[in-house]
């Protein structure tokens, strides 16, 4: 393929196999059996499992201030910031949460 990237994104499971899903604006034709080079962004990734984490850190203290019926209702991990949707019964106050 010569010096051609493409980005990863997506990944898919087929046939007990992993498939990765690219970008590909320059419209080469890329065929199932081509063999490429995979390189990982390794701060991009960093910078993702960072937000990850502290998803599970967020779920937890919540449970903890608000009770433990809170449950994630979503989320975005990015590697720049990060989105936690919750279940809770009513309005959450935002000194409740800042005093813990």
């Amino acid at each position: 393929m010569g010096n051609h990237k493409f980005g990863v994104v997506d990944l898919l499971k087929i046939e007990n196999k992993i498939v990765h899903v690219v970008e590909n604006d320059s419209m080469k034709i890329l065929q199932p059996e081509a063999e490429l080079i995979a390189e990982v962004d390794s701060k991009h990734r960093w910078d993702v499992m960072r937000n990850h984490s502290v998803t599970h850190f967020l779920h937890a203290s919540l449970r903890k201030i608000l009770g433990t019926h809170v449950q994630q209702a979503g989320s975005y991990v990015g590697p720049n910031h990060l989105r936690f949707d919750f279940t809770h019964f009513t309005k959450t106050k935002s000194r409740r949460i800042a005093r813990h």
